[in-house]
């Protein structure tokens, strides 16, 4: 979205609050006039400042009995800030904002019992329960928008066997509610650094992932679980070591993510996980001696685009 577009939205916003600043506010059963009052609750820098902010505006925090209050929730997410609203009606609205301005304004708007017209569709007459919607204000890029996400990663693990193993991974989920659902496909080579293994093994992995993304403010910590398939061979088996074998079986295991967003919709992340054959994966080479190890433990580090 270009930057005018995102600057004139904002002066929109502020100019509505003004503009409802100065009509008549509603008055308690004695006469005296209720004020404009707003809880702030959220990422704690971003709702101090709001608070800041529109309290040099007249909202009040306490409202005296009998006045009606709205609640207001301010999170960082990625470029954005997710503004979540109730009012004293319990009508509700969720917005993503480029900027605390913008999202100071709205919150303003609202504690006038208005609905700023030019942001929001018109609401149905009458509803029986309250009406809940969501409203993206500034574009952001399409894959996050979409809550949708890509990843690369380096990984390295140590195996149940003692093996160390070095390799790659590809992910990618989109959002469904509050998981990121989608999978990953992963290869891996036995180093043979922490082994006098004389045969050379690699594997591969396609594993269904499903993420819980939690935190903010720049920062997320997102575990998981996934379970998919698994391949393994072996190479230069045999006494003259020119045999091949192959195993393979469900694989199941769990992960922690923790990421850092580096801005326009990239973070950068450290990823540990654990898993194992589940079923399968038990075949034996000639001398009796199991070809794949039952687990790994593995650690990695990525980039990723949008997602979580």
């Amino acid at each position: 979205m270009p930057v005018g577009v995102g600057i004139t939205r904002t002066a929109r916003l502020g100019a509505m609050a003004a503009l409802l600043a100065a009509l008549p506010p509603f008055a308690l059963a004695d006469g005296e006039p209720c004020p404009a009052s707003a809880i702030i609750t959220g990422d704690q820098q971003l709702a101090g400042q709001a608070r800041a902010d529109l309290a040099r505006r007249g909202v009040v925090s306490v409202p005296p009995a009998g006045c009606r209050q709205v609640r207001a929730h301010i999170r960082r997410e990625g470029e954005h800030l997710v503004v979540s609203v109730e009012d004293g009606y319990g009508r509700r609205s969720q917005r993503e904002v480029r900027d605390l301005a913008t999202a100071t304004a709205l919150v303003e708007s609202w504690t006038r019992q208005e609905v700023v017209v030019a942001m929001l569709p018109p609401e149905p007459a009458a509803k029986p329960e309250p009406a809940t919607e969501v409203v993206v204000v500034a574009a952001a890029p399409a894959a996050a928008a979409l809550g949708a996400g890509v990843g690369l990663a380096i990984e390295t693990s140590r195996a149940t066997d003692g093996s160390s193993w070095l390799g790659a991974s590809a992910a990618g989920c989109g959002r469904l509610g509050p998981i990121c659902a989608g999978g990953v496909l992963r290869g891996a080579a036995d180093t043979g650094w922490s082994t006098d293994s004389t045969h050379s093994r690699r594997e591969a992995d396609l594993l269904a992932t499903a993420e819980w993304p939690l935190g903010g403010g720049g920062f997320s910590l997102t575990p998981g679980i996934a379970i998919g398939l698994g391949w393994l061979q072996a190479q230069e088996l045999g006494p003259h070591h020119d045999q091949t074998q192959d195993t393979g079986g469900l694989r199941a295991g769990a992960t922690l993510a923790l990421g850092r967003a580096l801005g326009a919709g990239f973070a950068i992340g450290l990823v540990l996980s654990v898993d194992r054959f589940v079923a399968g994966g038990d075949a034996s080479a000639t001398d009796g001696t199991a070809i794949a190890p039952t687990g790994q433990l593995r650690a990695g580090l990525g980039l990723r685009y949008g997602g979580r």
